[in-house]
């Protein structure tokens, strides 16, 4: 008996030991997915969804977002099962029928969403209260605001009751509208006034409530193309206390996301569309007519669109926005409470055309979780930050030129790299593409691959280290002149950031001689064609053109390859656009999604040109008669005409 005794307290030993370590394995587990950022697409269902995302997170961090599917024409709740919403997910429609645009999501004291939106057939207000923290149960949908087309840019509070509180725009009339509800389904006599009524005023509304419960929202003046800030002087806003126009420089004021500091100032993130960038105003006071700081604190490229506001603990503006030029999400952590000194911005989702209809929050060690739309792919998509800045890793040049004597063997590219400790979750990589210079590769003066992937290895970049990449000259006997590389790094992992030092120039000194020669146009076979368009500024000889033009010939549509159908224009199309930072992916003669994207983009920064003379907005991704005659144009073949089967003559 004392024998069966010890064996079984040995097994229980045993057995409790293994519980034990596997809980611990678990832990490490979990510590590793948290060390890196984690985007998830937590609804990928077929047709196009993910527009008009709102998003608040539970009390245990994990995301609720409320969206409309645009195929099906529903409201859409996800409520995430972790903090990643990588499972476990639940996603319901609690309403239908051209529903759930314009959403504006809070959480009850119970945790269930209350969401107001706009019902498309209808055109009215709505709001949902639901009966659960899915959704799975719906308490009660209303339609508080039924006269005329109203409902639309919805942004919704609840007061110390739980009373939903929701600003909103008023079509029919053009105003701006304020909803308070008498009780948490909108069932009874609720108040509804209409405090800013001059001009048409009151689209893209966003609201909170000052300490006294009274409504304070920031709107698009589109009468006057102004930002405008309104301070209620009731909880119903019957009163209205003071309205203010704090920018009035250019259109500004669209798609604005508002936020108190700690004296009850607004700070209000805008784009501004005169200028295609984002904007950032720190009120003096609380109704604006002081203005503290007018800032823009991102202005490359077209930026901006679609921003979401939340302040960290220090009072810091963080904001998640959309980059149209390049098809990014973009996060912006500010150094300072007016965004005046010591930003942050970088880019954490790259694939593809994303970041529209950004919604953040700040989980409660401060980390950014957005949720933003994949256009490309018509997807909801989540990013959880796994630092403040959403920074991962940045890599840049350490330097903006290298030189070395046409002798020397190797030259030593470095690079500069910064960031978080990826020990357990690296490597990362990042591309070096060739996107010019006057030096030839393919052995002729050097040799290096288009692109080099460099690899960064796992480590800790807490404290910055430098990498290598390496260029093998060719020391010939040509007389010639001193000879450049132009470098760029492109396509970096989703948790790689590019700093600013992104590009760089080689040159290769010659030690032949000194004397000046004129290379012919043929010296470097075919890379002199790569070579001539270059240069957007440079114009091509009559002589030049009557051997080089027209450069593009085909018609190309996503699907088409370089050597099938008599195509040969794809890889010269994907050179066409990388070189112009419109990011086709992959010099490979094969049209997929990255050239898809790419082309469009370049679209539509020449609409006028391209689309305009086809009666059309949005780009096509087809490259058609306008495209490759605007193309030819740009690479120098100015002698061309080109007659569109609409009958537009191009010259």
């Amino acid at each position: 008996m004392l024998n069966l005794a010890i064996y079984k307290y040995r097994h229980l030993i045993r057995y409790v030991t293994f519980v034990v370590m596997c809980c611990f394995f678990l832990l490490i587990f979990s510590l590793k997915a948290y060390a890196t950022d984690v985007i998830s697409t937590p609804d990928s269902t077929v047709g196009d969804i993910g527009y008009y995302i709102s998003m608040q997170l539970d009390s245990s961090g994990y995301p609720v977002i409320s969206y409309h599917d645009l195929t099906n024409g529903e409201l859409k709740i996800l409520h995430c099962g972790d903090a990643t919403c990588s499972s476990s997910n639940t996603i319901t429609s609690p309403d239908t029928l051209s529903v759930g645009f314009t959403t504006s999501l809070q959480l009850d004291s119970s945790g269930n969403p209350v969401i107001s939106y706009l019902d498309y057939t209808n055109a009215n207000l709505k709001i949902l209260l639901c009966g659960d923290s899915t959704c799975s149960i719906i308490d009660t949908i209303t339609s508080p605001d039924t006269i005329g087309n109203v409902g639309q840019s919805s942004s919704l509070q609840l007061d110390s009751g739980g009373n939903p509180v929701v600003s909103y725009y008023d079509t029919t009339n053009g105003n701006l509208k304020i909803l308070h509800c008498d009780s948490v389904d909108c069932l009874g006599v609720n108040s509804i006034n209409s405090p800013d009524t001059t001009g048409f005023v009151g689209a893209f509304t966003s609201m909170q409530l000052d300490s006294s419960g009274f409504p304070i929202v920031s709107y698009f003046d589109s009468t006057n193309g102004n930002l405008k800030i309104l301070n209620c002087g009731d909880d119903d806003c019957s009163i209205v206390s003071s309205t203010e126009s704090p920018d009035t420089t250019g259109s500004v004021g669209w798609y604005p996301s508002l936020q108190l500091d700690s004296d009850g100032f607004p700070i209000v993130s805008y784009y501004d569309n005169t200028n295609g960038n984002l904007k950032v105003l720190h009120c003096g006071n609380v109704s604006c007519s002081i203005v503290s700081s007018v800032v823009s604190p991102d202005t490359i490229g077209n930026v901006g669109w679609y921003p979401s506001l939340q302040l960290d603990s220090d009072g810091f503006p963080v904001i998640s926005y959309y980059d149209a030029t390049n098809g990014d999400l973009k996060v912006l952590h500010c150094g300072d409470e007016d965004c005046s000194s010591g930003n942050t911005i970088t880019s954490p989702d790259t694939t593809g055309d994303v970041g529209l209809y950004t919604s953040l929050q700040l989980g409660s060690n401060g980390n950014p979780v957005i949720g933003y739309r994949d256009i490309t792919n018509g997807d909801l998509k989540v990013l959880h930050c796994d630092d403040p800045n959403c920074s991962g890793l940045t890599i840049e040049f350490d330097s903006a030129t290298y030189s070395e004597n046409e002798n020397v063997a190797i030259l030593n590219l470095t690079f500069e790299v910064s960031g978080e400790d990826t020990t357990t979750t690296g490597p990362n990589t990042v591309d070096i593409d060739i996107t010019g210079g006057t030096a030839s590769g393919l052995g002729v003066d050097y040799t290096y691959t288009d692109p080099t992937t460099l690899t960064i290895l796992a480590g800790d970049y807490t404290t910055p280290q430098t990498i290598t990449s390496t260029i093998t000259i060719i020391n010939d006997s040509d007389i010639e002149n001193s000879e450049t590389i132009l470098l760029e790094l492109t396509n970096a992992d989703v948790d790689t950031t590019i700093g600013s030092q992104s590009t760089s120039t080689v040159t290769i000194i010659d030690d032949d001689s000194s004397s000046p020669v004129i290379a012919t146009s043929n010296s470097s076979g075919g890379n002199v064609l790569r070579r001539l368009f270059l240069p957007k500024h440079t114009s091509l000889s009559s002589n030049s053109q009557q051997s080089f033009c027209p450069y593009f010939t085909n018609f190309l549509v996503r699907g088409n390859r370089d050597g099938e159908d008599n195509i040969t224009d794809v890889s010269k199309l994907q050179t066409f656009l990388n070189e112009r930072g419109y990011k086709a992916g992959y010099t490979d003669g094969s049209f997929g999604i990255n050239t898809e994207g790419g082309l469009k983009r370049w679209q539509t920064a020449f609409r006028e040109q391209i689309l305009t003379v086809w009666g059309i907005f949005n780009p096509t991704g087809v490259f058609y008669q306008s495209s490759r005659h605007v193309a030819n144009k740009q690479v120098g073949c100015t002698n061309i005409t080109t007659v569109l089967d609409n009958g537009v003559v191009l010259n």
